[in-house]
């Protein structure tokens, strides 16, 4: 049985500062794989986000979602498990359930939610099937990818995967061995990454040398949840390759209105409370550790004043997601509304720029 062991001294899950690297670059990485990046961020506002999207263009978007999920955790979770492993598993020679709870764990650490096993049927047959609980689900179409992309770490089959709400905060989530969809084959493929430069140094745990900002947060293990002390928003560790490819695919098919409604809804999100007005006051350098702690990149340059605020951030990821942060946050600090412009070269070096709104 897969037990959660807390670090006696900052309180955070052993598996999360030991199977992820906080690096200089202002990046998160998993350990046995840098070119794997997390993040560790704000899930509130990802379904609003998604249903936002899929009203504004007329046609729902949680396939895409889901495929998306499927691949990165894949991805993950590939390097997770050993071949030993998958064929212990695809031989019958150890207890599913085991194996089950094991991954279930891992999504509670992750604060993905609490997973539980409904019904399963593995004969190695075509019809075989899983059938998975999830109660606070962090986001309903990336937790049902990453149920499929978990399976197919272990099976080595594609799985295809759909979902229902029984009760309000409850999915179900049902996944089956599929061919992919023929118009995502080519599509949503998650490029590595490669580290990049940057002299970000956390404060790190003496005990388990993950960094001490994680102990502001509360890692509730047994629900899945883990939150804020000091805003008591839902944090999880996700993989924002995922989240960049659904983003650039629907960008791709729909031009420039999707990255500004997302830049739209994350201003919105910031300036109704993410963060309080005595912390933005820290400025460059609390922004540069906020980005760090999160895994979003390394702040080379920053100004603020009213009249402006500018930002160059190198190795980013989540970037339209980011400019609507930086937009809200410079809102914040000053009480008026705003206009940005950004900018992403091909080395993931975006810059934003934010002034008042003018009629």
């Amino acid at each position: 049985m897969f037990k959660v062991q807390l670090c006696p001294e900052c309180g955070v899950p052993r598996y999360i500062t030991g199977e992820h690297r906080w690096m200089p670059d202002g990046s998160i990485v998993q350990a046995s794989d840098p070119g794997n990046r997390v993040a560790f961020i704000e899930t509130e506002n990802f379904d609003p986000l998604y249903t936002g999207i899929g009203e504004l263009i007329g046609v729902p978007i949680e396939h895409i979602l889901t495929d998306a999920s499927r691949r990165s955790t894949y991805g993950y979770m590939s390097k997770l498990v050993s071949p030993e492993a998958a064929e212990a598993v695809r031989s019958g020679a150890v207890d599913l359930e085991l194996v089950f709870e094991t991954m279930f764990e891992v999504a509670r650490i992750m604060g993905y939610g609490n997973p539980s096993l409904v019904d399963v049927s593995y004969e190695h047959a075509n019809d075989d099937y899983l059938v998975v609980r999830y109660v606070n689900p962090c986001s309903s179409p990336l937790i049902a990818g990453t149920i499929a992309g978990t399976v197919e770490a272990y099976d080595g089959r594609a799985c295809g995967v759909t979902y229902v709400e029984p009760v309000s905060g409850t999915i179900d989530v049902t996944v089956r061995q599929s061919h992919y969809r023929e118009e995502l084959k080519d599509r949503l493929w998650l490029r590595p990454y490669s580290p990049g430069h940057g002299d970000v140094e956390l404060e790190r745990c003496d005990t388990c040398g993950g960094p001490t900002v994680l102990a502001r947060y509360e890692w509730d293990t047994g629900r899945g949840v883990i939150r804020s002390k000091s805003t008591g928003r839902r944090m999880a560790l996700v993989g924002p390759p995922m989240i960049d490819a659904v983003f650039e695919e629907l960008e791709a098919e729909l031009g420039e209105t999707i990255p500004e409604v997302v830049v739209e809804a994350q201003r919105r999100f910031v300036r109704n409370g993410l963060y309080s007005y005595s912390e933005i006051q820290g400025g460059e350098k609390w922004l540069r550790e906020q980005f760090a702690r999160r895994g979003l990149g390394y702040i080379d340059e920053m100004k603020m004043s009213p009249s402006r605020m500018s930002l160059r951030l190198a190795n980013a990821t989540l970037c339209t997601m980011l400019v609507g942060l930086v937009q809200g946050l410079f809102e914040l600090a000053y009480g008026v509304e705003s206009r940005a412009e950004w900018q992403l070269d091909e080395r993931r070096l975006l810059e934003v720029e934010v002034v008042p709104w003018k009629e």
